[in-house]
């Protein structure tokens, strides 16, 4: 919830907004990280 807040609170300029083309925007690094803890904590316990 307070990602959430903290990401509304961005303009969408800033949101995607990118040093170079080499770099990630926020949105970019939000959703990998998104992706990455869905992926680690699905399924948790099935081994």
């Amino acid at each position: 919830m307070l990602g959430d807040k903290t990401i509304a609170q961005l303009p969408d300029d800033k949101l995607f907004w990118q040093y170079n083309e080499e770099s990630n925007s926020i949105a970019i690094i939000v959703k990998h990280l998104s992706g990455n803890m869905l992926s680690r904590w699905t399924d948790f316990f099935d081994f």
